[in-house]
């Protein structure tokens, strides 16, 4: 969960690179919504999906504007000094656009908003609400983009969330190293890797991502389980998230099933040189192209294929977020970046690894904030 403090932090951090002209802000994205005031709609409740919006004022005021039921399913406190809602359903009368709800109570609170005095984020503000607001904006202010750019230095309350999100996918990769043999089926991985995920976490959560065999025929796979039976000589690729509040964790292992091959064992060992020579590189100020280099040059090195995707990307309240760390890259990291790095090779014959893990960026170099085992058994 999210701090007071730092959301108040955010919030100063996000008025400080904001003309003094902007004396309010309207943020619609409900990443942005938990990301300054905690508030996140529980995704396994009655209101999954519907927004809260958040109206803020640069003397510091904080309102919460929803539809009655959505302030209901909240997954954590709400730290704002107002919250108002507009009647969706009270059990007597038939239901209006539910959607249009906070822009209902954004009116009827503050009246029609005078747009050259404020800045909207519109990721999802509907053309229709656009009644509660007159004017056109007095500042070319990309509000979105300001805040995904605050959103990569990960203040002190966000990078211990994360590590609660890490802490529960440990759990699961745990659970599935002692689980994968010949004869069970990826969606039987998937449901152990999700029980274990759950009485770590302890709370209902999202987990996504690959769950899924290669081998040698059929090196590249990826996706949710589908209901394959896995066969002696199978490499079962292993990268998921769990999603807590909105922010996530995303790390990989590579199991084998059955006994492994020597050259399994190879492009594991060659997956992990690449994985520790990037490892190396992170640090404030270093450009992501040249992390992406070492991480392919390595393994080309010990006689495998270059990276032909990404060497990892930026992780927080999306999945991927910048910074990107791919061969065209024009990332540099900075000082609170939370990164992956996930090198992959994937060779006919063999089959396909991938290894992740997750990073905080320092000034001096990294904190690994993933601690699961990587191996083959």
């Amino acid at each position: 969960m999210l701090t007071k403090d730092g959301c108040l932090t955010r919030q100063a951090r996000l008025w400080s690179t904001l003309p003094d002209s902007v004396d309010w802000v309207l943020i619609t994205n409900p990443r942005h919504v938990k990301y300054f005031s905690n508030i996140w709609v529980n995704p396994v409740s009655f209101s999954a999906g519907q927004p809260v919006w958040l109206h803020l004022e640069r003397s510091g005021k904080v309102t919460a504007l929803a539809d009655n039921f959505t302030l209901k399913s909240l997954s954590g406190e709400a730290y704002v000094d107002e919250t108002v809602s507009e009647t969706w359903y009270d059990g007597k009368h038939s239901v209006e656009n539910r959607d249009l709800k906070p822009a209902h109570a954004l009116k009827s609170h503050f009246g029609t908003l005078d747009y050259s005095m404020g800045a909207i984020e519109c990721d999802s503000f509907p053309a229709a609400a656009f009644e509660t607001v007159k004017g056109e904006p007095s500042n070319n202010i990309s509000l979105g983009d300001v805040i995904k750019l605050l959103r990569r230095k990960k203040e002190l309350d966000e990078v211990e969330h994360l590590k609660i999100c890490m802490q529960a996918c440990e759990a699961g990769h745990g659970a599935a190293l002692e689980y994968v043999k010949p004869g069970v089926t990826d969606m039987d991985v998937y449901r152990h890797v999700h029980a274990a995920v759950l009485k770590q976490a302890d709370r209902p959560c999202v987990v996504y991502g690959d769950f899924r065999a290669t081998n040698a025929k059929l090196p590249k796979a990826g996706g949710l389980p589908v209901g394959y039976t896995l066969q002696q000589g199978d490499l079962f690729i292993i990268d998921y998230s769990v999603i807590l509040d909105g922010y996530r964790s995303d790390f990989t292992n590579t199991i084998a099933v059955g006994e492994p091959s020597a050259d399994q064992r190879d492009l594991m060992d060659a997956c992990i040189a690449s994985l520790e020579t990037g490892e190396k590189s992170l640090k404030a100020s270093v450009a992501c192209k040249t992390i992406f280099d070492l991480c392919s040059d390595i393994l080309v090195k010990v006689g495998f294929n270059p990276l032909s995707g990404h060497a990892g990307h930026g992780l927080g309240l999306e999945h991927p977020e910048p910074p990107a760390i791919v061969s065209e890259s024009t990332d540099t990291l900075i000082t609170g970046d939370v990164v992956t790095l996930e090198p992959s090779n994937f060779v006919p014959g063999i089959g396909g690894i991938r290894i992740e893990r997750n990073y905080l960026i320092t000034e001096n170099g990294s904190e690994n904030l993933s601690h699961h085992k990587i191996s083959l058994a």
